[in-house]
């Protein structure tokens, strides 16, 4: 079996929406990550699809940790993300490269191969 070049375990990003007027305000979980895990290995490619506003592009940002989740875990070449703290890695320029293509359009793509 490969070695996992990156692993990602339930994560989870939710965000706080402010709900109902002024005086009864209360603030709800918006789930735009809600459990997602997968493992990566070398020489794999992974595609996320889906609808406009379904959580991809927060998907990328949380794995690159431009935004912090709310839980799980991501684990790049063996190493815990969360752990390393301020530490310098190699993930967000890999992947940096990655999701630049990522976020093409279709119409995008079919142009280019």
């Amino acid at each position: 079996m490969a070695t996992a070049l990156l692993e990602v375990e339930d994560l989870r990003v939710h965000f706080a929406i402010a709900q109902g007027g002024l005086l009864r305000r209360r603030h709800v979980p918006l789930k735009a990550v809600d459990g997602v895990s997968f493992v990566l290995a070398a020489g794999e490619t992974l595609g996320v699809v889906g609808e406009s506003g379904c959580g991809k592009s927060t998907l990328g940002r949380a794995i690159l940790r431009l935004i912090e989740p709310t839980a799980g875990r991501v684990v790049w070449l063996g190493d815990d993300l969360a752990r390393l703290g301020g530490e310098r890695t190699d993930l967000p320029a890999v992947m940096g490269e990655v999701l630049k293509a990522a976020m093409l359009r279709p119409a995008d793509v079919l142009r280019y191969a």
